[in-house]
């Protein structure tokens, strides 16, 4: 049995990857290992990664940190990266720090401050 706070799905069409679970600092960075190495597994390897996000709660700055690292490491191998239903702070985050500029991240859907995972 896993004890992991997170879990990562491959959608039906094998090229999209869902992620759950409630991250904190203690968790963050073996969760930014999984999910970069888990994202670059999903798809075609020049092909855009797919990421729903609509079931992950992250808990404090140290997992919001470590989930952009992940990030930043997906688009540095790959073409685009979709983030589907983000966490607010998780979407504000790469707006700020200007990683949106040159095109290779799409926000879709961000989830709004109060909504909660389902």
């Amino acid at each position: 049995m896993s004890t992991s706070p997170h879990e990562l799905r491959t959608g039906p069409d094998g090229a999209t990857l869902s992620v759950s679970g409630e991250i904190r600092g203690e968790s963050a960075r073996a969760f930014s290992a999984d999910l970069a190495r888990e994202a670059l597994r999903r798809g075609e390897p020049g092909g855009v990664v797919h990421l729903y996000l609509d079931e992950l709660d992250l808990l404090d700055g140290a997992a919001v940190a470590e989930t952009v690292n992940a990030l930043r490491e997906i688009v540095n191998t790959r073409p685009g990266l979709e983030i589907h239903r983000s966490p607010q702070m998780l979407a504000h985050t790469p707006y700020k720090t200007g990683m949106l500029e040159d095109g290779r991240i799409t926000l879709i859907d961000p989830v709004e401050e109060g909504s909660t995972a389902n």
